[in-house]
């Protein structure tokens, strides 16, 4: 469809602008070589895609400035000038691209077919000041100061066969008789903060003399609450023992002990407190989850539990707008929020005060 002169103007430049910014030109380069401002490129280009127009002009006209380009993108016939040429390798291609106003591939192209290798991030310069100080630091201490990969600071640990340095708060204790006859009677952590050490050295010699940890020589399960895994429902039980339901459950299922379900009827007493209470509270009350209460309740076409304050009779509502907000949550007892949010619902105009003639 030919396009209105009216709305994009000269439509030989306007054909331009569209040929330059398929050649994957940006609207800077297309402003320079059709001699219009950038504005008026995005414009142009914004009306032809949200019109959907094609702008018929003469071939010769738009060969004669819009640069051709392959089937990949790239631009051919584009004069390379000796800046453009030392910027190759130099910089990313995407930097020369978005410098000089032309696409990736085309700058890839052209550095390719002149032997040039791409651009590559300087590495790090190992000088024998730093490697004297990849001795002395620890790893992550060497990596957090000079912002080298952890890859490469392994890589070169490995090579130059660094021992591993330990963390200066780190020692090694002889352990006594005294240290030893406490382990198991403490936390390792509590132990580990009095021997001035970490606790994994102290869970390593607990382990390595057969010593069970301070949680393990405190555990609940006996050989009655052994007994009643699957007999009565986990929440039960780990509210007998005052533990929580996962660690029965974990338990239970190390055991290979079927859960016990026990069915839950809904007897007429029941379901008449549907509705009467929050549903989070009734199940608490009849040992339940909410989602249970939750899906039985819609079942049966109860609705759910309404405070007696924020039912709006009409009555209530009449209020709204006849006074301020404020006045009325505090005449009905409610909330200012809840006040105004049932008035914009019901599209109910704020109350204005009126103001007083001046003399």
């Amino acid at each position: 469809m030919q396009t209105d002169p009216t709305l994009i103007g000269d439509p030989i430049k306007a054909a331009q602008v569209i040929q330059l910014h398929r050649a994957g030109h940006m609207d800077s380069e297309v402003a320079r070589r059709v001699g219009v401002t950038a504005a008026e490129v995005a414009r142009i280009i914004d009306l032809c895609h949200s019109a959907a127009l094609d702008v018929h002009v003469s071939a010769t006209v738009v060969a004669s400035v819009a640069p051709k380009t392959d089937r990949n993108g790239a631009t051919r016939g584009l004069r390379w000038t000796p800046e453009m040429l030392s910027c190759l390798g130099r910089m990313p291609d995407a930097r020369v691209a978005e410098r000089f106003g032309l696409c990736d591939w085309t700058v890839s192209r052209k550095r390719r077919a002149l032997g040039i290798p791409r651009w590559r991030r300087p590495g790090f310069q190992w000088t024998p000041a730093v490697v004297v100080e990849l001795f002395a630091l620890r790893a992550k201490e060497f990596t957090r100061k000079h912002r080298v990969p952890w890859g490469a600071v392994k890589a070169k640990r490995d090579e130059l066969h660094v021992p591993h340095k330990r963390r200066q708060n780190y020692n090694r204790v002889a352990f006594t008789s005294a240290m030893i006859g406490l382990l198991g009677k403490r936390p390792d952590s509590r132990l580990a903060r009095g021997f001035k050490t970490s606790a994994s050295s102290i869970a390593q010699k607990r382990r390595a003399l057969g010593i069970p940890s301070f949680r393990s020589s405190l555990s609940p399960w006996t050989r009655e609450y052994l007994g009643l895994l699957g007999r009565i429902p986990d929440t039960q039980l780990a509210r007998r023992m005052g533990i929580g339901f996962s660690s029965v459950a974990k338990r239970r299922y190390r055991l290979g002990i079927r859960p016990c379900v026990v069915p839950f009827k809904w007897t007429k007493p029941r379901v008449a407190l549907l509705g009467t209470m929050p549903d989070a509270t009734l199940a608490e009350r009849l040992s339940l989850s909410l989602r249970q209460v939750v899906r039985r309740r819609p079942r049966l076409g109860v609705a759910s539990f309404e405070y007696p304050n924020t039912r709006w009779t009409p009555e209530r509502a009449a209020l709204l707008g006849a006074m301020s907000d404020a006045e009325a949550a505090n005449l009905l007892g409610v909330t200012q929020a809840a006040v105004r949010i049932h008035r914009n619902r019901s599209r109910i105009q704020r109350h204005k005060t009126p103001q007083a003639a001046i003399p």
